[in-house]
């Protein structure tokens, strides 16, 4: 299923407070959520 038709379907929607207003970028507080999602220690080459 392609990106498009997900968008279209709504079940990529993200919640308000983290939505720019254009249903594709997130604003401030959603690019934190992502970033605080990453574990940097998984990023590091051992």
């Amino acid at each position: 299923m392609g990106a498009n038709s997900l968008r279209r379907t709504g079940s990529c929607r993200r919640p308000p407070f983290f939505d720019g207003g254009d249903h594709l970028h997130p604003k401030g507080k959603g690019v934190q959520a992502m970033a605080d999602s990453v574990n940097v220690q998984d990023l590091t080459a051992s």
